[in-house]
């Protein structure tokens, strides 16, 4: 053997190495953007479920009818599905609105509720 250069076997196992690890480096890269983008569509969803609430809060009382109702809403990755429910509250003069927005493509799911006050009139 000659000194100062590598033998065959040692460059192939040199090669294996390095591809594991560039393998290893691009299933880890793929995983992360995976779970970006699946964060990305919760805070849409979420988003989305925030803004349907406020609407139904900024409507006059008089006209919050209990009842269910379902739509599509734009979102970033495409349509989502929003449902608005307004049913009686835990205790008398209480509305319980509910909005739960899906998100059709991604499975994910936001849901939010609270409790306005009927109109004592």
């Amino acid at each position: 053997m000659r000194q100062g250069a590598f033998s065959l076997v040692e460059v192939l196992v040199s090669l294996a190495v390095a591809l594991s690890i560039a393998a290893s480096l691009a299933r880890s890269s793929s995983a992360l953007s995976g779970r970006r983008a699946a964060e990305e569509r919760r805070l849409a969803t979420s988003l989305a479920a925030e803004a349907a609430i406020e609407e139904m809060l900024a409507l006059p009382p008089e006209d919050l009818v209990e009842g269910e109702t379902r739509d599509d809403v734009a979102g970033p990755f495409g349509r989502l599905e929003a449902r608005r429910t307004i049913e009686r509250g835990p205790e008398e003069g209480l509305l319980l609105l509910a909005v739960t927005v899906t998100d059709r493509n991604g499975g994910i799911e936001s849901s939010l509720r609270t409790l306005r006050r009927r109109p004592w009139w």
